[in-house]
């Protein structure tokens, strides 16, 4: 279990910096803290669903 968890983590926190880089120049500033936040949700629901 651990270790399946441990793989979750790195695939999600790949998948997370491919999200960063492809949205950094397209989100205002004042936006991306929301934005993350929904994209976090968003990714874990479907990961752990």
């Amino acid at each position: 279990n651990a270790h399946n968890f441990g793989m979750l983590v790195n695939i999600f926190v790949d998948v997370k910096e491919a999200v960063h880089k492809t949205f950094k120049g397209s989100v205002a500033k004042t936006n991306w803290q929301g934005f993350q936040n929904f994209t976090m949700d968003l990714l874990l629901k479907l990961i752990l669903s």
